[in-house]
């Protein structure tokens, strides 16, 4: 799905362009979403109910609406999925899910998640939707349900796809399955422990492996709040430090008062 989303990505930029021509900015009124509809999509943390993406006399969706959850706003998350969409005011945010594409017009609606070249692939559908509820209930299940069908066959896929590259890589296989099994956990908001001993040579690195994962999200998060990349990877090397010095520094006060308690 990677290359597929890279070429999604670009597409959908090209419409975004194609959209902002002045003679593409006007919409049938039936097709535009109610203020009360964006205001729903607001409330549950999901972004693009504000103008159309897509202009009135395209082929597949006319006057359609991309729809995104930013990372932000929690839901769900698929294993390597990252992509960048843009909020109502105009700020970046990252999306670690397909964005639906929602169109029609009143008493007909269209949803539409499409990631794959040539597709529909595994978590691809179309749903015809009878109201803008039933269409806003089909979206927050597929970014908020963790059973939702379609989210469920892409993670699946995806998970796959992962194994697939790791296991073909020249990676020793401890390591691999660590890396598994740390992605694994970190669906569950955890940090696999130890299974080795302390004199394990390989400690450090599966150490390594196992806080990976959150290093990369605590990056994405911190860039996502507008630092950049390299003044968040300089302050983590910093707060390292500083926090190393800190646990030498209680360890020879604790070492020095140890002494000084033994003395008569």
């Amino acid at each position: 799905m990677g290359a597929n989303s890279t070429r999604n990505r670009k597409r959908m930029l090209q419409e975004s362009l194609k959209a902002s021509r002045p003679e593409n900015m006007v919409h049938p009124e039936e097709r535009l979403l109610p203020a009360e509809f964006r205001e729903k999509l607001r409330r549950n943390g999901l972004v693009g109910g504000a103008l159309p993406l897509f202009v009135s006399t395209h082929a597949s969706y006319p006057s359609g609406y991309v729809i995104s959850l930013p990372e932000a706003s929690g839901g769900n998350t698929l294993c390597e999925y990252e992509a960048y969409t843009r909020d109502d005011e105009g700020h970046d945010q990252i999306t670690r899910m397909p964005s639906p594409t929602l169109w029609g017009k009143t008493g007909s609606w269209n949803i539409c998640v499409w990631e794959w070249v040539p597709g529909p692939g595994p978590g691809d559908f179309t749903k015809k939707q009878m109201s803008l509820d039933e269409a806003l209930e089909t979206i927050l299940s597929y970014f908020f349900d963790p059973n939702n069908e379609h989210f469920k066959q892409a993670e699946l896929t995806l998970q796959e796809d992962a194994r697939a590259t790791l296991r073909s890589s020249t990676a020793p296989p401890w390591r691999i399955d660590a890396l598994l099994r740390a992605a694994k956990v970190r669906e569950m908001d955890e940090i696999y422990p130890p299974d080795v001993p302390n004199d394990e040579p390989d400690r450090f690195l599966r150490c390594q492996d196992a806080l990976h994962l959150e290093f990369v999200a605590l990056v994405d998060r911190a860039v996502a709040a507008g630092w950049r990349t390299d003044e968040v990877l300089t302050t983590i090397i910093e707060l390292a430090d500083n926090h190393a010095l800190m646990l030498t520094a209680n360890a020879d006060l604790e070492a020095a008062l140890s002494i000084l308690k033994k003395r008569p």
